[in-house]
Order: C-alpha cells, then sequence, then structure tokens
C-alpha cells in the first residue's frame, strides 16, 4: 500500500491527462444544463397537473424538480398539481425553455440569477460493464421509477451526450449526474448501476433488540473467526437470526444476491476441477518449473504470480483464484514446499488489475468520469503492476521462508 501511494504520488499523476472533475464543471457551468422558472401567483397553470399543463411532453426539455417552499418533488409525476411560486426545474435544450417562457403560458424565469446549488440533491453514477442498462433508450429503461432519480446530464468518453436525454442509448461506463428523490435507495439495483456518491439519509433509531442483533452477531463472527465454532455455521445462525429479527428480509437477501457472479464463479470452479482432472493443472505447473528452474521456488512463484495477474485483467477475481488454484497446487507438490505460500500468491495477484479499466468495478467508477482512455490505464498500471508484483513475491518468499 505504501509503495502504491509513493508510485502515485510521485510518479502516476504525472502520467495522466490532467481533466478537470466533471462534476464541478456542471456545477460551474450549472445555467447550461438546469434552467429554473416559477409559476408566478395568478398564473394560468395554478391549479393544473403536469400533464394538463403542457409540461410532460416538451421538446428538447424535460421536468426534473419542483422546489416548493422546503420541499423538495423529484421525480415530477405527471398528476402533480401546480401550486403558485413553485420553482420548476427543467433539463435538455437551454434555449428552448426561453423559446417557451417568451409565450404567455404562466412560466417566468426565476428571480435569482444562479439557482442555489443547495437546492439540488446532486447524485453521482456510473454505468458497469455488466449492467443491464447497457444499450437501452433512458425512456424505455424506467428509470424514473426503478432509481427514483432523474438524469440531469450524461457524460461519455469525458463529453456531455448531447440531445434529448429520453431518446439516449446508455453505454458502460457513462457517468451521470441524477437528480435523486428522498427515498433514495441505492442498494435496490446496484448491479446496473455503481452509486459513486449518495445523498445523506437520517437513520431511524435503532431499538435494542436490533442492537443485541448486533452485538450477538459480532460475537458469532468472532467465534467463527478464532475457531471456537466452525465459520459456516456462524454465519448461517446470523443470518438466521436476523431473518427472525426482520433486519433483514428474504426479498432483501434475493435482490443482493449477485447470480451472473454465482455463474461465473461455479463455472470457472468447474473449470479448475477439468484442469486438475486432466491433468492439465501438472503440465502447466510443469511448465512453469521449466521456465524458472534456474532459479527454484521463488521463480516459480513469480511466474504463477504473473499468469495469475494477466488472467485477473480478462476475468473477474474469484474467477481467476478458481482456475489458478489447482495449477498453484500442482506447482507445490511437484516443488515438495508448502502450498500456502502459492495460495497467498494467487491471491494477491487475481487482486492487483491496475492494467485495464474492465478488470475491477472501481476501475470502470472512475473511466468515464475522469475521461480516461485505455492506454491511460495501462500507462500508469503497467509500472504499477510491476512494483505490486516485487514487493509482493518479496515479501511472501520472506515471510513464508522459500
Amino acid at each position: 500500500t505504501v509503495g502504491g501511494i509513493c508510485y502515485l504520488y510521485f510518479f502516476g499523476y504525472r502520467l495522466l491527462p490532467n481533466h478537470a472533475s466533471k462534476l464541478e464543471t456542471i456545477r460551474l457551468n450549472l445555467k447550461e444544463y438546469i434552467v429554473e422558472a416559477e409559476v408566478y401567483p395568478g398564473s394560468s397553470l395554478v391549479g393544473k397537473t403536469v400533464k394538463e399543463a403542457g409540461l410532460r411532453n416538451l421538446k428538447e426539455l424535460f421536468l426534473v424538480e419542483i422546489i416548493r417552499k422546503d420541499e423538495v418533488i423529484t421525480p415530477v409525476s405527471p398528476d402533480e398539481v401546480l401550486e403558485a411560486d413553485d420553482s420548476l426545474f427543467f433539463t435538455g435544450n437551454t434555449q428552448s425553455i426561453y423559446n417557451l417562457i417568451q409565450h404567455d403560458n404562466g412560466l417566468r424565469i426565476a428571480r435569482q440569477d444562479e439557482p442555489g446549488q443547495e437546492q439540488f440533491n446532486f447524485v453521482e453514477a456510473v454505468i458497469p460493464a455488466s449492467s443491464n442498462l447497457i444499450g437501452m433508450r433512458i425512456k424505455d429503461s424506467d428509470f424514473r421509477k426503478k432509481f427514483n432519480a432523474s438524469i440531469v446530464a450524461i457524460h461519455r468518453d469525458g463529453k456531455r451526450v448531447s440531445g434529448r436525454i429520453g431518446e439516449r442509448q446508455l453505454s458502460g461506463g457513462d457517468f451521470l449526474l441524477l437528480l435523486s428523490g428522498n427515498n433514495h435507495n441505492v442498494s435496490n439495483h446496484e448491479k446496473d448501476l455503481y452509486f459513486v456518491s449518495v445523498p445523506r439519509k437520517v437513520e431511524p433509531g435503532r431499538s435494542a433488540l436490533r442492537v443485541g442483533v448486533g452485538i450477538g452477531s459480532a460475537a458469532l463472527l468472532i467465534a467463527g473467526i478464532t475457531g471456537i465454532l466452525p465459520l459456516f455455521t456462524s454465519c448461517l445462525i446470523i443470518l438466521t437470526a436476523m431473518i427472525l429479527f426482520k433486519v433483514l428480509n428474504l426479498d432483501q437477501i434475493t435482490r443482493n444476491l449477485d447470480f451472473s457472479l454465482l455463474m461465473v464463479l461455479v463455472c470457472s470452479l468447474a473449470i479448475g476441477v477439468a484442469l486438475e482432472k486432466s491433468g492439465a493443472a501438472q503440465v502447466v505447473a510443469t511448465g512453469i518449473i521449466a521456465v524458472s528452474k534456474s532459479v527454484g521456488s521463488i521463480g516459480a512463484l513469480a511466474a504463477l504470480f504473473v499468469v495469475t495477474t494477466l488472467v485477473t485483467a480478462l476475468v473477474t477475481n474469484p474467477a481467476a483464484v478458481s482456475i489458478m488454484f489447482p495449477i498453484a497446487m500442482s506447482l507445490s507438490q511437484q516443488l515438495a514446499v508448502p502450498s500456502t505460500p502459492f495460495f497467498v500468491a494467487i491471491a494477491f495477484a487475481a487482486s492487483g488489475d491496475f492494467i485495464t479499466p474492465i478488470g475491477y468495478q472501481t476501475n470502470l467508477m472512475v473511466y468515464g468520469p475522469g475521461g480516461y482512455s485505455f492506454k491511460d490505464f495501462t500507462r500508469v498500471g503497467a509500472p504499477l503492476t510491476i512494483l505490486y508484483t516485487i514487493i509482493c513475491i518479496g515479501f511472501i518468499s520472506w515471510y513464508y521462508h522459500l
């Protein structure tokens, strides 16, 4: 960690392009993205619903938020009744809102020069590579209902996507600026949308029962870690207690199970078993030993580390570990040395993908907002990977006396 921080601070940042924060750019040019209008007293819109007022399907415009005194209404329902002094916030083609207001339709530009930023509940989000939203038009995705949020702006490869937001198709790595409702829940669909920042929520008071369940769960977890109870048994008891005492429910558990990841893990385990049963793992291990025989077990460890790093750049880290595990075991058996350092090596190597933006979800989270390219990751990540490999192999070899 210290080595990585030093490298990034003194060298890594100099290799990166200098892109300003996209969120700061939006805030500095807020009028370019959001225009505030108000329903003045005596307006013909007072008492009408959003749909009746003709504000539901505007050309190149979208009503994303209404502020009524201290109340923030977002997303805006077509059945929302407008009141005098309502502040309406539109996004899209800003010139169109001025054209709209030039007609006598009950709206006028707000008195203030700039809408106060404290009125906006900004939420940043990134579309992950595995999202079901990729390739889908926003208007067909039921986005507002699913995420209780409205899309204000989209950035792709460092540039704002122009045109009507509802007609845009989402892509992996897209950076979204959202206006979120008060009952915003980021956990419902986190497989489709990674929230980089979330609004602060007032947590309800914790009952004595929940506190007791929490303390008991922590005690059982410690018992599982220290070997007093089998870890699987401890986790099963904790999960059962949380369901019985209604800390969790089955819907929440099912919703947060990543079945795609489970399928990848099961399939990769099957590949690992096939490598072992077919003898392929032994052949690969023999090849690694042959290549590194001049430097002994340390060379074999280094070769295993490098191969695992390359594998994890293409697949998920659980899959990389599952595939390389039988090879690590066969390698240790042929060298007649303890297997633990080889298992530790593949664990570290599988978690060290810094070369590609697709290797891990956090890489993709900064890909769009930072305006980076694939080669930026390779330029900065390749030296970091070399440094990481040297430190890990050196420490493992010293710690396990190879």
